[in-house]
């Protein structure tokens, strides 16, 4: 069972750092969003830039949309594809429900993770019982805080663009993170738009954000 949590966790926690789409933009290659050019190793312009870009991130107190996602696996020759609905909440948390392939949903907050697949046996497990678990969906879910000290201290970050248009890459500077994932990497311009976990196994995951509606007004 805490295999299964494992999994899902990373996978829906990942959600919640993806927000609205807008307009298509062009995927900088890989290999020139991971160099050296791009590396924020000291202050500058593109620093500045991506501070106002988390800024601008965490200001969303509550959001809902559409996903799509693909899983793109080593085994297999076509991705895993699935869809739904999210919703993500300052106080209440993030809400995950897929409709297709078949109809799962989870619920995840700071102290409880539940599923339950098509019409089965609600799962719930609690931060008490896996706190390891729920520390690492965190460090995720500080993407969509706009944490931009949890991810120097977790990434050796990347970024081009400006607060218009913008890419954020990041590869783990340490265990156990760089145990589970090789590369993250993300796009938008006033909000998230696209996101691409690579994973130590060559796996792949990107989720695609529409439809989505957001506010700023503080919760009580």
């Amino acid at each position: 069972m805490f295999k299964t949590f494992s999994s899902s966790l990373l996978l829906w926690v990942l959600t919640s750092l993806s927000l609205p789409a807008q307009a298509n933009q062009q995927v900088l290659p890989e290999d020139k969003l991971f160099s050296p050019k791009f590396a924020l190793t000291e202050p500058s312009a593109q620093q500045q830039q991506m501070s106002q870009v988390l800024t601008q991130l965490s200001q969303y107190s509550q959001l809902q949309g559409r996903f799509v996602q693909h899983r793109h696996l080593a085994l297999l020759s076509q991705p895993l594809v699935s869809s739904g609905n999210f919703s993500l909440s300052a106080s209440a948390g993030l809400h995950w429900q897929q409709i297709t392939p078949f109809a799962s949903q989870l619920s995840l907050n700071n102290t409880q993770l539940s599923q339950q697949i098509a019409d089965g046996p609600v799962q719930v497990i609690s931060a008490q019982e896996q706190p390891a678990l729920f520390a690492f969906s965190s460090l995720f879910l500080g993407l969509f805080r706009g944490d931009e000290i949890s991810l120097k201290q977790n990434f050796q970050l990347y970024f081009t663009g400006d607060i218009n248009a913008w890419q954020l890459g990041g590869v783990p500077l340490g265990s156990p993170l760089n145990q589970a994932i090789k590369s993250i990497r993300l796009q938008g311009n006033k909000h998230i738009n696209y996101f691409e976990l690579i994973d130590s196994n060559q796996d792949k995951l990107t989720i695609e954000f529409s439809d989505v509606v957001s506010s700023n007004t503080v919760e009580p």
